[in-house]
Parts: C-alpha cells; structure tokens; sequence
C-alpha cells in the first residue's frame, strides 16, 4: 500500500516518468500532484524515447514501470551506466 504524505511546499527536479500504458501515466501524475509536489517530468512510451531522453537530459528521479513495450527497467539501467 502507497500512503500519501501531504507536503505544502515539496519540489521534486525534473523527473522522467517511463510508461507505455498512458492511463498509468495519468494516475502518477494525479498522485504526485495530489500529495502536494510540484514538479516537472518528460514522458517516453518507445525504446527509441527513452535512449533520447537519457541523452539529452538528466534526471535526478526516475519513476518506471519495471516492464515496458520491448524495453524493461533492467535495460534502461544498462543505458543509464552507459551514457
């Protein structure tokens, strides 16, 4: 079970959120900002995505789904130690 702290004040970095189902994606993003964070995310739904937004960007957080469309969360971290 998920339990949700209220914060007032409480900003995250920029986040990437990995997800191919896009009502998974809703549901995270209504959770986060519901508990009261503000922050800034990129989506990818597609391998080729994902390789893009970890060459061009940052992330100090990184939500996943653990199994994506030909893609899992074991891969994304082989390409995260890569870049």
């Amino acid at each position: 079970m998920i339990k949700i702290i209220k914060a007032k004040y409480l900003i995250i970095p920029p986040l990437s959120i990995l997800e191919d189902v896009m009502e998974y994606l809703d549901i995270i993003v209504r959770t986060l900002k519901s508990g009261g964070i503000t922050f800034t995310y990129q989506v990818a739904d597609y391998p080729i995505k994902y390789q893009q937004l970890f060459k061009n960007n940052v992330f100090d957080v990184i939500i996943s789904d653990d199994h994506l469309f030909n893609f899992d969360i074991f891969e994304l971290l082989k390409l995260q130690q890569e870049l």
